[in-house]
């Protein structure tokens, strides 16, 4: 998300009662929206900043307790994580000391935490991004990756030092590999923690979401590749989860290139596959209207008329909007597959 989107959305009425300065200006209207009313992810943020340390580590105990997901399927523990990420990044270094002090003042309150290192992780990392820019690789100053580099070997090492107690966490293996991958980890190293990560907590799939990134072919992999991972995940035994998987790992991949109009033509995905997959989340998750709306938007770019016409009587064409890439609208489906009357 972009950042000056997430500043308009974020609690400002609670960040006056937390210990940092607010990270920008914000529209008025915004003081009014809490955090409470924008999900329970944004309670990590929430609790964090506000310095509720004992809340937030009872909501994550909940969480991994509950096991926790949305109606769309997606664990509200992961959510936590990505809305802190997003959070974390809105800070500058005038900030840096700041977030220091919390991060102490909650391990002293809770020096066992699971939590707490992580966040601290993270935290690192954000600013590890901030030093490179987010620009292409061409743009970063040789300062910038130095800086990169320190930071994200920093982070690694808060991670690593208190594995022990935070791979409880689900959470835990998924920053691992991404600040891993950041840090320069060999392959072996990555593909060894992923391994792990999807033994001791089945299931998580945002584990294979941070490994696979490696696939995309913005990222520098390839269709191939991608589709041989697919396809050995699906399979493999620690999959408790069937043909979900298989549609939830091209689904990323897809998003990654940000909905390639050659998507079908270019990658190695096999629709019916894909389809059954997405059969299985609804039955699993029948509420999940992002799901259906996805699901819909990929059968239209499969030129799949008879799912599309199923699918079509149960939409909300406001999440459609959302769901279908460039080029994929409700009238362009509806004139592709539906007669007009």
């Amino acid at each position: 998300m972009n950042p000056s989107a997430i500043v308009l959305c974020l609690g400002l009425s609670m960040l006056s009662t937390a210990a940092i300065a607010q990270p920008a200006t914000a529209a008025p209207e915004a003081a009014e929206v809490g955090f409470a009313q924008m999900g329970p992810g944004w309670q990590g943020p929430q609790y964090f900043g506000a310095g509720e340390y004992g809340k937030l580590e009872a909501f994550v105990a909940d969480l991994m307790k509950s096991r926790a997901r949305t109606d769309d399927g997606k664990f509200v523990l992961q959510m936590v994580s990505s809305k802190l990420s997003e959070w974390l990044e809105l800070w500058d270094e005038d900030t840096d000391s700041t977030m220091k002090g919390k991060l102490a003042e909650w391990q002293e309150k809770f020096p066992s935490s699971a939590m707490q290192p992580i966040v601290a992780a993270m935290q690192m990392h954000a600013t590890a991004w901030r030093a490179r820019g987010r620009g292409y690789s061409s743009s970063v100053t040789d300062e910038g990756w130095q800086l990169f580099q320190e930071r994200n070997a920093r982070a690694w090492k808060i991670l690593m030092d208190h594995k022990k107690q935070s791979s409880t966490l689900p959470i835990w293996y998924e920053q691992a590999i991404l600040i891993g991958n950041d840090a320069g980890l060999p392959p072996a190293e990555l593909r060894e923690l992923f391994d792990e990560g999807i033994r001791r907590h089945p299931g998580f799939y945002p584990i294979y979401f941070a490994y696979a990134r490696q696939f995309a072919p913005r990222w520098g992999g390839d269709y191939a590749a991608a589709d041989a991972f697919i396809r050995e995940q699906t399979a493999a035994k620690t999959n408790p989860d069937g043909e979900q998987l298989y549609t939830r790992l091209y689904w990323l991949i897809d998003q990654y290139e940000d909905g390639s109009p050659s998507f079908f033509q270019e990658s190695r995905v096999d629709w019916p596959r894909m389809r059954k997959g997405f059969e299985q989340l609804m039955i699993a998750f029948p509420k999940g209207e992002w799901n259906l709306a996805n699901f819909a938007a990929y059968a239209c770019r499969a030129q799949d008329s008879t799912t599309y016409g199923k699918l079509r009587p149960k939409l909300n064409a406001r999440i459609f909007t959302g769901a279908g890439p460039s080029g994929i609208s409700l009238e362009v489906c509806d004139a592709r597959f539906l007669k007009s009357t």
